[in-house]
């Protein structure tokens, strides 16, 4: 009973070692977090095809600014201008063409250039003054329409461009898979191929 009831030391340390093994092994593992996406990286992870996407976005968005900026109503036809013109026409008959004139070039905008145009056929038949309105509204057209081609283009290009990845991805994709893994499954390598498509898309 003595050599039974005595124990080394370093069999009890063993003992305790095992059973804080045993409770740890029991517990159940940390979950980890799944790294979230960081909008950026997954930019880059789309490929070659993604920078000239990027670059039509950023030109898409700075004609939208610009044509935000140059298509008030205060650039077309300025407050001021109207006023003087409802007031000249209502105060005074007839209306000076020297003092319309003089306050187009007050306010310079669309409005007074077409103004500016009809001013120059004063005392020609109407007709003539018609036409050369009619002819400066369609100038002044095509000038502020310029900048929108730029949106028309894009937005003839970008989904070509957005397919042509999608495809790409989708190529690349199948083609990993028939090749032999170099410390990637493949499935990995599917997924990556996905993921370029997708991003495109």
């Amino acid at each position: 009973e003595t050599e039974r009831a005595a124990v080394h030391p370093d069999e009890l340390q063993r003992l305790a070692a095992e059973a804080a093994s045993n409770r740890s092994a029991g517990k159940p593992a940390q979950e980890t977090k799944p790294t979230e996406i960081n909008f950026l990286n997954l930019i880059m992870d789309g490929g070659p095809l993604m920078i000239p996407l990027v670059l039509i976005s950023v030109l898409v968005l700075a004609v939208s600014l610009e044509r935000l900026i140059n298509l008030r109503s205060g650039r077309i036809l300025p407050r001021r201008l109207r006023l003087g013109l409802m007031e000249a026409s209502e105060q005074r008959y007839p209306v000076e063409p020297q003092e319309l004139y003089q306050m187009g070039l007050r306010y310079p905008s669309v409005t007074s250039r077409v103004l500016e145009n009809m001013l120059r056929k004063v005392g020609r038949p109407i007709p003539e003054m018609e036409s050369a309105i009619e002819d400066a509204c369609q100038r002044e057209a095509d000038r502020l329409y310029s900048t929108v081609r730029w949106l028309t283009a894009a937005a003839a290009i970008a989904p070509l461009l957005g397919l042509l990845g999608t495809v790409w991805g989708m190529i690349l994709a199948f083609f990993e898979t028939t090749q032999p893994g170099l410390g990637m499954n493949r499935s990995q390598q599917l997924a990556q191929g996905i993921s370029i498509a997708f991003v495109n898309t």
